[in-house]
């Protein structure tokens, strides 16, 4: 979990740094954009191996 609040991440996919899916009525976040969103931030590549999986 990223711990932000419900109306900074409006604000990210608003100014394009999350994007978003639309599945049906509902709009998802895919985990490869938040990771990607991530690693912008820390500035340095993840691995491509996903915790848990």
């Amino acid at each position: 979990m990223l711990s932000v609040a419900r109306s900074t991440v409006y604000v990210l996919i608003a100014s394009g740094e999350l994007r978003r899916v639309k599945i049906g009525k509902a709009r998802r976040l895919r985990i490869e954009d938040i990771e990607a969103f991530v690693d912008r931030l820390a500035g340095a590549p993840r691995s491509t191996q996903r915790r848990g999986a």
